[in-house]
């Protein structure tokens, strides 16, 4: 598991499930053949058509994600003065 922190308090966020080393050098492996064969990419409209798909799906969730950014943003400087 991989814990992940705040960055000024060090509080716990979320714990992540990891794999090993094999597991991650059998991704990085497809990862690179993927890369090399470029007749498999996507057009760059293509690309532009995905981001604005994710655009559309991320936005019923764009107040919720706009609040958690700027509280913890806003904590910083407080936490800082306390400490």
């Amino acid at each position: 598991m991989l814990k992940i922190v705040e960055a000024y308090d060090r509080r716990p966020i979320a714990e992540v499930e990891t794999e090993g080393a094999d597991a991650l050098e059998v991704k990085l492996e497809k990862a690179a053949r993927c890369f090399r064969d470029r007749d498999q990419w996507l057009e760059p409209q293509e690309c532009i058509a995905v981001l604005y798909r994710l655009a559309s799906l991320m936005e019923p969730l764009r107040e919720k994600f706009s609040r958690l950014i700027a509280t913890r943003q806003a904590l910083c400087p407080i936490i800082s003065q306390i400490r």
